[in-house]
This record gives structure tokens, C-alpha cells and sequence, in this order.
């Protein structure tokens, strides 16, 4: 039971009221090149400011003649670091359009190349829930075997919120004056 203070009747479902909003965001820091037993950093820049409640990387493409070889991670601005995947695809090849989301239905490591689609990643991308935004983003990759390079071709991040209609940095489900 929710507490009533005054007994005034029941109290709004705040569950209800919850309208998330979502801007995507495409680096433009691409292409970059995946060397051989080495690695790459692309920065994406996000001005818009406001507390993260979901985030998805991808479309992310990348051409690479054995997936297995890569480990790729995502950095906030904060320098939290989630593992999107490592060495996974066997021998496969390329990355296309590919998309991590926390609740797509299939595990990265359940998918095969091209990796064309939704998959969960192997960390958690909630681990960016609640921080800010605003800031450098960076996808970093590493070549962790030898004998195939690749390129790092595009990526984009798909930012949440909870949704503020009137501008005043309150969520509408906790603001009197939405």
C-alpha cells in the first residue's frame, strides 16, 4: 500500500507517466584505421546535457577480415567503460550496421557475421544510467591477434532521457508544472 498522507485519495501512478525521449547522435570522427595488433579510438562529441536512463551504440560498421581478432569497448564522458564485445564472429567478417542494445533479444556472442541487426553486448550499457550526457564519447578498438587490419567506419550513439516538456531540467513524472 502507498503511503497517504491525509487521506486524500490515491496517488498517481508515476510508472505510468514515464515518457522517455531519445536523440541520435553519428560521429563524425571516421573512418579510422584498426591496425594489425593495435588499436583505434573514435571520439563522438554530445553537447546536449541531460541524465541518461537508456543508451545504444550502433549503427556501428566496421570491415575487418576476422572478427574474433577485436575487442571493442564504449567510454562516457564520466571514463566509464562497458564492453560491447570481445572476439566474437570466429572467423567471420565486417560489422554492418550493427546495434548493441541491453534489450535486444539476441547476445553478440549468439550472432554471426556480418553481425547485421540488434544484439545485447557483453557489459551492461545501463552501467551509463543516471550520468550526465554531455561530453567525449569514445569507442576504442583493439586488434588482439595478428595478420588482419581493419576500418572503423561509422557509429552512432542513440542517447535517452526522461522526457521534460517544459524545459526546466525536472522529468515531467516528478515536476508540479509540466
Amino acid at each position: 500500500s502507498s503511503i497517504n498522507p491525509g487521506n486524500i485519495g490515491p496517488l498517481p501512478n508515476l510508472r505510468a507517466a514515464l515518457t522517455i525521449t531519445c536523440n541520435s547522435y553519428t560521429s563524425t570522427d571516421v573512418p579510422k584505421s584498426i591496425p594489425d595488433l593495435g588499436s583505434a579510438t573514435s571520439i563522438l562529441n554530445v553537447s546536449d546535457s541531460f541524465s541518461l536512463v537508456d543508451v545504444n551504440a550502433g549503427a556501428l560498421s566496421i570491415t575487418h577480415t576476422w572478427d574474433a581478432d577485436l575487442e571493442v569497448r564504449l567510454r562516457s564522458p564520466a571514463g566509464t567503460l562497458v564492453e560491447l564485445f570481445t572476439r566474437v564472429g570466429s572467423n567471420g567478417d565486417n560489422f554492418a550496421n550493427t546495434t548493441l542494445d541491453d534489450e535486444a533479444a539476441t547476445a553478440i556472442t549468439a550472432g554471426a557475421a556480418p553481425f547485421a541487426g540488434s544484439y545485447r553486448p557483453e557489459g551492461s550499457l545501463s552501467d551509463f544510467d543516471g550520468q550526465n550526457s554531455s561530453g567525449q564519447w569514445g569507442l576504442e578498438i583493439a586488434d588482439v591477434a595478428g595478420l588482419d587490419t581493419g576500418t572503423l567506419t561509422g557509429w552512432q550513439l542513440r542517447l535517452c532521457r526522461l522526457t521534460d516538456t517544459d524545459g526546466d531540467t525536472i522529468p515531467d513524472p516528478f515536476d508540479n508544472c509540466p
